[in-house]
């Protein structure tokens, strides 16, 4: 029982800081969700939370990921949103930035690692849960 209780929490992370940062090392085989704090409970996250995810897989592997958002009244400049950096750049400096009512984003790591952030502003609540998983890179 305590493997599989271990197990459930490396596999499932619940942002419920409003200042976090997250390191994860995903296996071949293993489905993997991140998500706001409340997200599986209905509500939305916190104001002003930033939380980073860094995602690594082992060589060979690639990291797909479909991530649901809702921002909502979305703040002029993307004050709340969800960047991903494809190459798993920390500083985000290549990430595309995903902001809006509601939306839905399916993409692929250009290697083993992820990075995925997300930000809310001061005035209203966001959510999102991205589901991740491994795929054989073909090269």
């Amino acid at each position: 029982m305590y493997k599989a209780l271990t197990l459930l929490f490396l596999t499932t992370i619940d942002c419920q800081s409003n200042d976090c940062n997250f390191y994860n090392l995903i296996q071949p085989n293993e489905n993997f969700e991140i998500y706001s704090n409340g997200y599986k409970k209905g509500s939305s996250a916190e104001k002003n939370v930033n939380c980073r995810y860094a995602i690594e897989t082992s060589p060979g592997y690639k990291i797909s990921t479909l991530c649901r958002f809702s921002f909502f009244f979305p703040l002029p400049k993307c004050q709340s949103s969800l960047q991903i950096s494809r190459r798993g750049r920390v500083d985000l400096q290549d990430a595309q930035t995903f902001c809006g009512w509601l939306g839905k984003i399916s993409t692929t790591s250009l290697n083993n690692r992820m990075t995925i952030e997300f930000k809310t502003g001061s005035i209203f609540d966001s959510k999102f849960l991205c589901k991740l998983k491994l795929i054989e890179d073909e090269c």
